[in-house]
């Protein structure tokens, strides 16, 4: 995927700087084009890694990249994989937050968002929705989100709400 290409060009010598891994990883088939603002997208990806190794003092970086196109269904299984898998001791942890969109068509986010939690994902997830009312941030927080970001998503505005709830400084994407 060209556009993650460009990003790991512009911020490998970042990281070489201080001495950090960085590579994308691609997880199953990527379509050669996805409609998108590449624009934004590489914006978001840039401040995200940037800010990645910025905090992060040794070790490596992860992009990782997946296409999902099932409603969400096969992320939730993902997500839930990982928790097996870190229940059976793998010190391994494959994202930081969890970018829910609440408008799926196969399984929505709050059906998914439910699920994560009653499996045990304590994780953060944050709910983007279309949906700007004060009764609509409520309705997320309350399917257990911990943060609410309205569309069109607000890039500083978003990054800030991650800022906030974030602990540790690694920070990988779905």
């Amino acid at each position: 995927m060209q556009l993650v290409a460009d990003v790991q060009s512009l911020m490998r010598e970042r990281a070489d700087a201080k001495g950090l891994g960085f590579a994308p990883e691609f997880i199953g088939a990527i379509p050669e084009t996805i409609t998108s603002d590449p624009t934004r997208v590489r914006q978001i990806l840039i401040n995200l890694i940037g800010n990645a190794i910025k905090f992060t003092e040794t070790g490596r970086v992860r992009l990782v990249t997946r296409f999902v196109d099932d409603g969400g269904k096969l992320a939730v299984e993902k997500v839930l994989a990982a928790i097996y898998r870190r229940r059976e001791g793998d010190p391994e942890w494959p994202f930081d937050v969890i970018l829910m969109d609440m408008q799926m068509p196969v399984m929505d986010g709050y059906e998914a968002t439910s699920l994560l939690r009653k499996k045990g994902y304590a994780g953060l997830i944050i709910a983007l929705t279309a949906h700007a009312m004060a009764s609509d941030r409520q309705k997320c927080i309350d399917a257990a989100c911990d943060d609410y970001a309205s569309k069109p998503i607000n890039r500083k505005k978003l990054l800030a709400t991650i800022r906030t709830h974030l602990r540790r400084p690694v920070l990988s994407l779905l």
